[in-house]
């Protein structure tokens, strides 16, 4: 790695997560590295392991198992790259959608001299049921061309797969975190370099002591602090990949968030769009929804099928709500799962309705026992909501 130590934060910070995040098995890219594989300065993307990943994946017709075609995987390429017009929350959501859900692509499938038959298959950007699978780097001081020509560089980016998901500004211990806050906010604005951050799911200021994360579109008085719960877990990773045998706030939050694991499950389950308003879970809405989907599935040693999540006011129990049904649906997709939500006031109904609704899940309100009993027998209302 080279030495950057005329960036006073680099030393205490930078280079203390960088060495962090390679012992997590990130691989590090330079600088000048890093840019070759962009292309050019206003482009975001490692196009070439992109692709890469994309190429192995395959699809399987008639007993046959087939790889994409060259012309499958560049549009795929190409789809990634929503438009900004509409703004980079709608963009974001698009690009959301496609990490996610994957794209389907049509292929000219030919086994043999059979006439060829043009059937649709899906595509995966990222593999989040098998990390090991995906192309998981670390670069910095990636800089990004803005509009007028000049040029915005944040300190570190992540890339699974070429694809820059995580952005975090470092500063040294004497700065306060909320410097690197109002940077990141700054760099999402559109004479910044909004094209960088449609792709991003984690951003995140750090120093030596203290972590504020957020995502992309969080302004800067909802960047909060993680608190694990799995302290034995983070004390483990913390342990293996220190640089120098200490254990710093800076590299808690790495762990607890960086980890490969983790960090695809708070990509897939724990980001929402309220109103068009992009959301990632703070600490007790992801342990909350984990431990309940512990008890749904047995795993928790405890006979008992129900349970209580306790939140305070004001710390997100309708989102957590939706983080669960929507994480129950991923994992037990194949089950059907319904959902009924009774609560005992009108305006806590209307408010978990509108949260459902945000989130495009669609909820239907029974209004009386009579409405619920005929809502219950069409089985496509997934999401119902009524009232004691």
């Amino acid at each position: 790695m080279p030495d950057h130590r005329i960036f006073n934060e680099r030393p205490e910070c930078q280079d203390r997560l960088i060495s962090f995040l390679q012992k997590l098995g990130y691989t590090y890219v330079s600088r000048s590295e890093a840019e070759q594989k962009r292309g050019s300065l206003s482009k975001v993307i490692f196009t070439d392991e992109l692709i890469r990943f994309l190429s192995k994946q395959t699809y399987k017709y008639k007993g046959y198992e087939l790889l994409f075609s060259g012309e499958s995987i560049s549009r795929a390429v190409n789809a990634l790259d929503a438009s900004l017009l509409q703004g980079l929350s709608l963009a974001s959501k698009e690009i959301y959608n496609l990490l996610t859900l994957g794209i389907s692509l049509e292929e000219n499938v030919v086994i043999d001299d059979d006439v060829p038959v043009k059937q649709s298959f899906d595509l995966s950007y990222i593999d989040f049921e098998h990390p090991a699978n995906n192309i998981w780097q670390v670069t910095e001081e990636f800089s990004v061309e803005r509009p007028n020509g000049q040029y915005a560089r944040p300190d570190v980016v992540l890339m699974v797969n070429g694809i820059p998901l995580a952005v975090i500004e470092c500063k040294k211990s004497s700065v306060d975190v909320k410097e690197g806050i109002l940077q990141n906010v700054r760099n999402m604005m559109p004479d910044y370099i909004p094209g960088l951050f449609k792709y991003t799911q984690i951003v995140m200021a750090m120093n030596p002591n203290k972590a504020l994360y957020g995502t992309c579109g969080t302004t800067a008085d909802y960047f909060v602090e993680w608190r694990e719960d799995d302290i034995e877990w983070q004390n483990e990773i913390c342990k293996n990949c220190s640089p120098d045998g200490k254990i710093l706030e800076q590299d808690r939050i790495s762990a607890s968030m960086f980890d490969k694991k983790r960090f695809l499950s708070l990509i897939h389950d724990f980001i929402l769009y309220d109103n068009n308003i992009k959301k990632i879970a703070r600490h007790q809405q992801f342990f909350a929804v984990n431990k309940a989907m512990e008890r749904i599935n047995a795993n928790d040693d405890n006979e008992a099928k129900g349970g209580v999540i306790w939140h305070t006011q004001g710390s997100g129990k309708s989102l957590t709500m939706v983080m669960l049904v929507k994480k129950i649906q991923s994992e037990k997709a194949k089950e059907c799962p319904r959902f009924v939500i009774v609560t005992d006031r009108i305006n806590l109904d209307k408010q978990i309705r509108d949260n459902f609704a945000n989130s495009q899940m669609n909820p239907v309100r029974a209004a009386t026992g009579k409405g619920l009993k005929a809502i219950l027998k069409d089985k496509g209302n997934l999401v119902i909501t009524t009232l004691i």
